[in-house]
């Protein structure tokens, strides 16, 4: 008797658990309610359109997650994203994509972390658009409320100074010396309910090092040490992102100084007078490192359209530069600009082209097609391409990078050489 009485609590406590777990509501993007709803939640799943397989190709969908609980701001938890190139899943800090915008999910940034609202709205605005090219498999959300974002204080140094009111910091660079850069946080409000608890272990670091460093080697770390060898600034930015999802953003502006010259002269003097040395410096050395241009965008290229020898039409995409102040001039080709890197793949070099215009209409030819600048390249193949596929229908290959760097002082139709290793 004791042993059926056991098997039946068993079975409905199964039938209890799966009934549960299909009665949580869904939420497919723009796939059972309409792009640009509101929808006013504490609870659920947040999906692509498409749960069960791959998003489709030029979508354009927005969607808004509004909390009903009073005191408690919206909070979807990812927990799978897969987003590729060319693709994104914006997220806006209130009601409509007029709000600030606090995260973008694709290619480059594809790891799926927390995020909440920190709106009197209690909203998330999520826009999401594809390309045309390949489509991946989408994202999974969970859907709950959270307390309200706490503050998080504090700022970067450099050996424990801090920013001046400027937001300068300022350093002699030295090759001996090592320079620890570091984001110096507190969490004034960690504690219990209704706070919630807090420290630097429990927080993620994303850096934007300006130029000093590979961005994803310290990504994750609050410090990490470096050398400066040269005279030269750098536009640095953290963000740190705590346990509920909140973020907070710190900048400074890391200035290395040039070498002070003393000259000093001969002359007659008694003890306890007062001697000046002046000090000179030769100005205009050094500026603020950039930080480089990213643009992930998967390409496919169709040529010989039709088996008739005819290369398709050219392939234009927009790198937005925002690095420098209006009117800014590049005045030395070869110490200002490093360089361009293109992940590429391609059977035939000698039918490829690649140009760079300016909006002044500047041209920087990276490979011509023919060689009244240097050689087309011929049959030699870029990165490990597929052979004989459909012209009209290319199989991704294998993409090796190549870096494209001035051949000239001249910005105009310049040849620029690229290596043939990976």
């Amino acid at each position: 008797m004791m042993r059926k009485l056991l098997l039946g609590f068993v079975s409905i406590m199964l039938t209890f658990i799966a009934t549960s777990k299909l009665s949580a509501q869904t939420y497919a993007l723009n796939n059972g309610f309409t792009s640009g709803q509101t929808i006013t939640t504490c609870s659920g799943f947040f999906f692509d359109s498409q749960p069960a397989g791959n998003y489709g190709a030029n979508e354009n969908y927005t969607v808004t997650f509004r909390s009903n609980t009073a005191g408690r701001q919206m909070r979807v938890d990812f927990t799978e994203m897969g987003i590729l190139a060319g693709d994104s899943l914006e997220v806006f800090d209130g009601l409509t994509t007029a709000a600030p915008r606090i995260y973008v999910f694709n290619a480059a940034n594809s790891q799926p972390l927390n995020l909440v609202s920190g709106n009197a709205d209690r909203a998330l605005t999520f826009r999401f658009r594809s390309d045309a090219t390949i489509q991946g498999s989408g994202w999974r959300g969970v859907l709950k409320c959270a307390p309200p974002c706490q503050p998080i204080a504090g700022g970067i140094t450099i050996n424990g100074v801090g920013a001046d009111a400027n937001g300068n910091i300022n350093f002699c660079p030295s090759p001996t010396t090592n320079f620890t850069i570091a984001a110096n946080v507190t969490f004034p409000q960690s504690g219990p309910f209704p706070n919630y608890t807090q420290s630097v272990a429990l927080s993620r670091f994303t850096w934007n090092m300006g130029g000093i460093a590979n961005d994803t080697a310290t990504n994750g770390v609050n410090s990490f040490v470096r050398r400066f060898n040269v005279a030269a600034g750098f536009n640095v930015k953290v963000t740190v992102l705590d346990t509920n999802g909140c973020s907070q953003v710190f900048t400074a502006k890391l200035r290395g100084s040039v070498k002070p010259r003393f000259n000093v002269t001969g002359g007659n003097m008694c003890l306890g007078d007062t001697l000046s040395i002046p000090a000179t410096f030769t100005a205009g050395v050094g500026g603020f490192i950039q930080a480089p241009i990213q643009r992930n965008r998967q390409i496919a290229l169709v040529d010989n359209v039709g088996g008739s020898g005819t290369c398709g039409l050219a392939v234009r995409d927009t790198l937005t530069v925002n690095q420098f102040a209006p009117g800014t001039t590049i005045s030395n080709l070869t110490q200002d600009f490093i360089g361009v890197t293109v992940n590429m793949e391609h059977s035939y070099m000698g039918d490829l082209s690649l140009q760079l215009i300016a909006p002044n209409g500047a041209i920087i030819d990276l490979k011509p097609f023919i060689n009244d600048l240097g050689t087309s390249g011929g049959g030699t193949n870029l990165g490990e391409p597929v052979l004989g596929d459909a012209g009209n229908n290319p199989t991704a290959g294998r993409g090796y990078s190549y870096r494209f760097r001035p051949a000239g002082t001249s910005a105009t139709r310049s040849l620029i050489a690229a290596g043939l290793a990976p």
